[in-house]
């Protein structure tokens, strides 16, 4: 019965943590994965979540779990949820285990748990359905390593083969996930293992994430191309995108330690470019190399926490923004980074006298806990989420359209007039991102404005809307209702664009 102590406890905090994120509702991907999504109600479509090319596959994983949530209990937001839940409890599970297996440290690894389980940061992942995807990539991913090392402890061939399956699944659940292999040197290095012994295993796990990369990159999400063309979100040469993608890189290890300025958006103008004269370059740099210099100066006297800088700089490569991609964070995509930063906390708790440590270790546990439960009420529908992104992100077009449109959902006109007016004004239509939501949002502002019969305001709008895109269907459609509207003064439907 010992043995299944530990797991009860982690499901009891887990299940406390997030109990009030069960009744969240349906939120951005949401809408086109689960809810208006027809192929995950036959199975008989799951080749397609391998052969699409487009955005609403290609992670056959996730899709898969979406399949059977909607196979047992339909569409329901709760079920769903729920399952986010036992997802992430088997993802803190499998941490457990495998920070116990790694470092032969019991106390060790259930503070890190403790701190992984109550992280702030993770709850996007968990009250966010389509979030999913890193709780299940984390879950994969923490089993292929254990695999690993069991695989060298004993040498069965057994292990190496599930080794190499569960980190399949993982990138195929995930892109970033394919960073892997990576993983797999660090933890032989610290084993003290023979890595030439392994080559096979090793030279093959290497090999299928290439591989994987490389039809990601030119088969599924051959949009990738368009980003890089136009070197979108934050620059337009390397003298800004490189600085200003450390500047990124900094900002996520701050996130990963101090988990409290959170927000759904990341995307143009939530953080400002940077050149290499700026003075936030030289401290973010300074950051990073700091955590390099401290994986290295730690690997003899304390493996533990030279192995948790390790694992947070080998986590950020994919998210680093090096390669400029238009979500410039997200939350829930560095999970896996932050089991790092709990495993140097949970090293260095390790090392202080006991009341000290357990004083302390209570503190950032309530902290943490409470600011869990607190996220969990912003993640609960779209106006909570986007009200509280506009307040944490003020520059962000995207917070202000999203939250123009809940509100016109809402039938609170006026302020979202207001809202999509201060979209415009961060990302007006002569200023070329990616994602660029202008248009959208002169759609929906022309929609608004005709709702409150100011068909004039409408009508320029619509207008302004065809002219950034003259192939617009929708602001010509809603151009003609418009004038229907104004000259019969009476009400037709209008079409909306469902925001991203």
């Amino acid at each position: 019965m010992s043995q299944f102590r530990l797991p009860i406890i982690f499901f009891l905090l887990i299940s406390a943590l997030y109990a009030n994120s069960i009744s969240g509702a349906f939120l951005i991907d949401d809408t086109f994965l689960v809810r208006d999504n027809p192929f995950i109600e036959n199975f008989s479509n799951f080749t397609s979540y391998f052969t699409s090319g487009t955005e609403t596959f290609g992670r056959p994983v996730r899709l898969l779990s979406f399949y059977l949530d909607t196979a047992l209990f339909g569409k329901s937001t709760t079920e769903y949820h729920i399952s986010n839940i036992f997802y992430y409890i088997g993802f803190c599970i499998l941490a457990y285990y495998f920070c116990k297996l790694f470092f032969e440290n019991k106390a060790l690894a259930f503070i890190t748990t403790l701190l992984f389980i109550a992280h702030p940061l993770h709850t996007e992942g968990v009250a966010y359905i389509s979030g999913r995807k890193d709780l299940l990539g984390g879950l994969l991913s923490f089993a292929s390593l254990i695999c690993f090392i069991e695989y060298l402890k004993k040498g069965k061939r057994t292990y190496s083969l599930l080794a190499f399956l569960f980190f399949l699944l993982a990138i195929n659940t995930k892109e970033i996930y394919a960073i892997l292999p990576v993983i797999f040197l660090a933890i032989g290095y610290y084993q003290g293992a023979q890595l030439k012994k392994h080559k096979a295993l090793l030279g093959g796990l290497a090999i299928a994430a290439l591989l994987f990369v490389l039809y990601v990159m030119f088969f599924r999400n051959q949009i990738f191309f368009d980003y890089l063309h136009i070197i979108p979100v934050y620059g337009n040469n390397q003298g800004v995108n490189c600085p200003t993608a450390i500047k990124i890189s900094a900002y996520i290890l701050y996130l990963a330690f101090f988990p409290f300025s959170l927000s759904a958006d990341y995307t143009f103008n939530a953080i400002k470019r940077i050149t290499m004269l700026d003075f936030h370059f030289l401290i973010s740099l300074s950051v990073l190399l700091l955590f390099a210099l401290g994986a290295y100066c730690f690997r003899r006297r304390r493996k533990e926490i030279s192995f948790g800088f390790l694992w947070i700089l080998i986590c950020l490569l994919p998210v680093s923004q090096l390669v400029p991609y238009p979500e410039i964070i997200s939350e829930r995509s560095i999970i896996f980074l932050s089991f790092g930063a709990c495993l140097i906390v949970g090293a260095f708790l390790i090392m202080l006298p006991k009341k000290y440590a357990v004083g302390l270790l209570c503190t950032i546990l309530l902290i943490f806990s409470f600011t869990t439960i607190k996220q969990n009420r912003v993640w609960h529908d779209d106006l909570s989420l986007w009200s509280a992104s506009v307040k944490q992100q003020p520059d962000c077009a995207r917070a202000h359209y999203n939250l123009g449109c809940a509100l016109a959902k809402h039938h609170q006109l006026y302020a979202a007039e207001k809202e999509l007016l201060a979209s415009l004004a961060i990302n007006p239509p002569e200023l070329i991102t990616v994602p660029d939501y202008s248009c959208d949002a002169l759609v929906n502002l022309g929609n608004v404005y005709a709702l409150l019969k100011k068909f004039p305001q409408a009508k320029t709008t619509y207008q302004k809307a065809l002219h950034c895109d003259p192939a617009n269907q929708l602001a010509r459609k809603n151009f003609k209702i418009v004038q229907l509207m104004e000259e019969e003064s009476g009400e037709k439907k209008l079409d909306w664009i469902i925001p991203p």
